[in-house]
């Protein structure tokens, strides 16, 4: 089961990473393109910082197997991925 989440997180990664870069090579190099790029990142980051925080509280509160932490910690990471490409998307059709 651990093995499939994963394995779900790195396909939702590989996903976001290819908008990511799709998005760069085509449109990224003028200016509203950065700007886009910009935006995206500047939400991206405001959700790692949520993230983390709750990773921090829950971490400290509850009992978490190492097992499940690397699971937990590899599906934030490609959420926040999949969060930068739809950002990106929104922001390219409605500017």
């Amino acid at each position: 089961m651990v093995n499939v989440l994963i394995v779900i997180s790195v396909i939702i990664a590989g996903f976001g990473l290819g908008k990511y870069i799709s998005f760069s090579k085509e449109e990224g190099t003028d200016e509203r393109g950065k700007f886009i790029l910009a935006k995206a990142s500047y939400i991206t980051m405001s959700f790692l910082f949520l993230i983390f925080a709750i990773l921090v509280l829950v971490v400290g509160f509850l009992n978490i197997s190492a097992e499940i932490l690397g699971v937990v910690i590899v599906a934030v990471l490609s959420l926040l991925i999949l969060i930068n490409a739809i950002s990106i998307m929104y922001f390219r059709k409605n500017m």
